[in-house]
């Protein structure tokens, strides 16, 4: 509490409390770009596929999953038709744009792999800087850093041609970039946020509605007309790539809807678990049944008999449907991610390289902590936080055997609130026991007065932390 008054107190008064060392963020990026890197070369170098362009014989290629082929034909519809006649139904329009300028430019779709790798260390410089602005800690900033390079979540989809790891790379970026605005107010960081958060909805459907909830964060008291106006059109400029999208599908389709992803998860993937629970069968040769069942229709048509579908089922069970899908949130939030699909790789990653659920467990209980020491200090982040996990986390549960690949996103921007509680504990273990502040877990980075403030970067001025004039 002590820190985060003093970090306000500083800027009440005009004046920058001490600021991350650059050495942090740039040894974070080093270290993970590295790490993502090796990941990559590691596979690469097991089956013979080229170092640099990562292309691999066609039946060992290991980047390549399912859902990879879809990626691909949008990609090729792009470079056929060009980007206004080509439909995204199917998928949205980032990652196959991507794809497409990969193909264009190098011959191959697999270079895109090295760009999730940049982007994890990115997202690493965001989780530091993130962490440092809770806590004023560099030790805790450089244990999130740690905590990151070791989360093996991020390293599984980095290396598959799939949008899961950029997208939750890019969200982390983005968030990190919206509080830099809100904190300081420089322009700059506004615009950069609303371009990431637009290429991060361009990649997934999770923040298509991050417009509603984006408030939350930027709200302030007494805001200054010029904090208005830039977060007014950071709030709008999250809108347009839905708009976008709405709009092409309504024009190539005539449907008003985003994706066809969320009516066939709902109809195929929320009715038939609720249908084997009941004991109607196996989920599996159910879910196939209901593909069938509409396959060959028009989208027009059959995203709304597929709604019609799962709403006529599970409207006559709401209390069996809640409580299937309150169960599948659960079981999603503590499951490890997908573990490596392609056969290919299995023998390059032993069983323990599988993330836990007990510290899966472990980390949403310390994450739950962080988030009530937020609560008491910064109510409009925590509700954005809780916001986004919740945005996250409902469309996830629509979804039955996807094993958690959906929270990416969430594990990456609660870190910082896990190493958060954590300081607190050590802190109140370190008071109790007569040691020295946090125990040793991570020195104050400002000096302290003979009072016991400490002196903003620049002044002179000693700002206590239980100065009247800080808000909480």
């Amino acid at each position: 509490m002590a820190d985060w008054k003093y970090t306000q107190g500083c800027r009440a008064r005009g004046v920058s409390p001490t600021r991350t060392p650059i050495a942090l963020l740039t040894g974070a990026v080093v270290l993970v770009v590295g790490f993502h890197a090796a990941n990559l070369l590691y596979i690469a170098n097991g089956l013979n596929c080229e170092a640099l362009t990562l292309a691999c014989p066609e039946r060992t290629a290991p980047w390549s999953q399912p859902d990879t082929n879809s990626y691909l034909r949008v990609a090729e519809a792009l470079l056929e038709k060009g980007l206004l006649e080509t439909s995204y139904l199917s998928r949205l329009p980032g990652y196959p744009a991507l794809l497409a300028a990969s193909i264009r430019i190098t011959g191959g779709a697999t270079p895109v792999l090295w760009l999730a790798a940049l982007l994890a260390g990115a997202a690493a410089a965001a989780i530091a800087w993130i962490t440092f602005v809770l806590t004023d800690r560099t030790a805790a900033a450089l244990t999130a850093v740690l905590l990151f390079s070791v989360w093996l979540n991020a390293y599984q989809f980095s290396a598959q041609l799939l949008t899961d790891a950029p997208h939750a790379f890019l969200s982390v970026v983005a968030f990190a970039a919206t509080l830099r605005w809100r904190e300081r107010e420089p322009a700059g960081a506004a615009w950069l946020a609303g371009a990431l958060w637009m290429a991060a909805q361009s990649l997934r459907l999770t923040f298509f509605p991050l417009a509603v909830i984006l408030p939350l964060l930027l709200w302030k008291r007494r805001p200054s007309g010029r904090y208005i106006a830039v977060s007014a059109s950071l709030c709008l400029a999250t809108a347009i790539v839905p708009a976008l999208v709405i709009a092409s599908n309504h024009r190539h389709h005539q449907v008003w809807s985003p994706s066809f992803s969320s009516s066939a998860n709902l109809a195929c993937h929320a009715v038939p678990r609720l249908q084997e629970e009941l004991g109607m069968g196996r989920f599996r040769a159910l879910r196939k049944k209901c593909h069938e069942r509409f396959r060959g229709m028009e989208p027009a048509e059959k995203i709304p008999a597929q709604l019609d579908h799962a709403f006529a089922f599970l409207g006559q069970r709401p209390m069996l449907a809640f409580r299937s899908f309150a169960h599948e949130i659960g079981a999603q939030t503590t499951f490890p991610s997908r573990p490596y699909a392609v056969r290919t790789t299995h023998r390059f990653y032993p069983a323990w390289m599988t993330t836990s659920r007990r510290t899966l467990g472990l980390f949403w209980l310390c994450a739950l902590g962080g988030l009530l020491v937020i609560a008491r200090r910064d109510r409009g982040l925590a509700l954005f936080l809780m916001a986004t996990f919740w945005l996250v986390m409902i469309p996830a549960g629509v979804t039955h055997l996807a094993e958690a690949r959906l929270r990416l996103p969430l594990d990456l921007l609660f870190i910082p609130l896990v190493v958060l509680f954590v300081q607190v504990v050590v802190s109140a273990a370190a008071s109790c026991l007569g040691w020295p502040p946090d125990g040793g877990f991570a020195q104050p980075l400002g000096k302290r007065s003979m009072e016991g403030g400490r002196v903003c970067e620049h002044s002179g001025q000693s700002v206590s932390p239980s100065d009247d004039s800080i808000e909480s």
